[in-house]
């Protein structure tokens, strides 16, 4: 199956994520790791280029695979990482969608304007019947990106996500094609 790589999206641009988009990946974290660790189990302090080249490699085989996709999103203009959005957790019909925003660029609609992208490409070009979201609680960034772009709360699942060695509850939502009608 042949994807898209690219995808356009009023002020923003998805595009596969290279290899090469190692350094101004890590470069990305550092900037942001107050606001990400918090909430990312994989930002830590001192990710650096290793980090954001495994994260890369392994993106890379799931793309190749059919199980990962994972998108730089920029900007249109100048090319300059604003975050990272992807599908991934793949079961036989749907897939779970994450996303994160540059410190710099957080709350400008950035990364509800990519997971609406992310969620029409998982539809129509990947093939997926439904896309799911989760976020602890206290993540109330997260919880406005999800239900502006059209996903609705199913539920809250104690304990159903660790950060950092400690259980949090974590809201569940999903997303099916007609929802983004109305997002």
């Amino acid at each position: 199956m042949s994807l898209p790589e690219r995808l356009d999206a009023p002020g923003v641009l998805l595009r596969r994520l290279q290899l090469t988009d190692r350094d101004a990946l890590a470069a990305a974290v550092a900037e942001s790791l107050d606001a990400v660790a918090r909430w990312m189990p994989w930002a830590h302090p001192g990710y650096g280029s290793d980090d954001a080249s495994t994260f890369l490699a392994t993106g890379w085989l799931g793309w190749n695979a059919g199980t990962q996709f994972e998108f730089a999103i920029v900007a249109p203009d100048d090319g300059e990482l604003l975050g990272v959005c992807g599908l991934n957790q793949r079961s036989a019909e749907d897939m779970n969608l994450g996303y994160w925003t540059r410190t710099a660029h957080a709350g400008r609609g950035i990364a509800t304007l990519a997971t609406r992208r992310l969620a029409r490409f998982g539809f129509d070009d990947v093939g997926l019947r439904r896309i799911r979201l989760y976020h602890a609680v206290g993540n109330v960034g997260s919880q406005r990106v999800a239900e502006k772009a059209g996903f609705r709360c199913e539920g809250r699942q104690r304990g159903g996500m660790e950060l950092k060695g400690v259980a949090h509850d974590c809201l569940s939502y999903g997303l099916l094609p007609a929802d983004l009608k109305g997002a």
